[in-house]
């Protein structure tokens, strides 16, 4: 499993980044990547957005959020390339 999640692919995005950036990642799966490859979290893709940035954006559900905020606390505050956190992207989705 780490090796599977450890894994960085195009532009710089991991399983982790892939996983976060559908509409409603399942809560178990994010849980189990996390837990198999805890720095994956942390990794910022070549955008500069973190799997928070990602969850944030596309409508991740609260418990999603809450494990990528314990596995990366500063992550709540990290910016992307265009100077923007996650909680921008939480405050300003189409959809919201």
């Amino acid at each position: 499993r780490e090796l599977a999640a450890s894994y960085v692919g195009p532009f710089q995005m991991t399983p982790l980044h892939l996983l976060c950036k559908l509409s409603n990642p399942p809560n178990d799966v994010v849980d189990i990547m996390v837990q198999s490859h805890p720095q994956s979290a942390l990794m910022s893709d070549a955008y500069g957005w973190l799997p928070l940035h990602h969850a944030c954006a596309g409508g991740a559900s609260w418990d999603v959020l809450r494990l990528l905020v314990q596995a990366h606390p500063q992550g709540t505050i990290t910016q992307d390339k265009r100077l923007r956190t996650p909680l921008h992207f939480a405050f300003f989705r189409v959809d919201a």
